[in-house]
């Protein structure tokens, strides 16, 4: 008599797996969370495992929109991600670029000591 519709658009198999992953890069952020805010900037290795840590997050935040692009249009935006299905849109902040400015932000005075230095050597 009634035709049940699922609510989501993806199979269950697959976003089971993306759940899966976005479980681990929700503990991937708070890890890093926790070490930007317990540790100072000073610490080199601190800087190191900041670095490497949002990288690999970064990567998974990427390769998770980039499989769901076979199901949905998505769309990055500064700081914002647009899904958008037959079902409606769903916008999103976009941890990603997040992640990739706390980046930068802990190794700017690196990176500025850089520039000036490639700004003085080209006078």
């Amino acid at each position: 008599m009634f035709e049940f519709i699922p609510y989501y658009i993806v199979p269950e198999t697959v976003i089971n797996n993306v759940y899966l992953i976005e479980e681990m890069l929700c503990i991937l952020l708070v890890m890093l969370l926790v070490i930007v805010s317990l540790f100072e900037s000073r610490n080199i290795y601190a800087r190191l495992f900041f670095t490497i840590a949002g990288l690999f997050t970064l990567i998974m935040h990427y390769y998770v929109l980039w499989y769901m692009t076979r199901f949905e249009n998505i769309t990055l935006y500064p700081i914002l991600v647009v899904e958008t299905t037959s079902r409606g849109n769903s916008i999103s902040i976009d941890f990603g670029q997040l992640i990739l400015l706390g980046i930068l932000i802990v190794w700017r005075k690196q990176i500025i000591k850089y520039f000036i230095k490639v700004l003085k050597n080209n006078r």
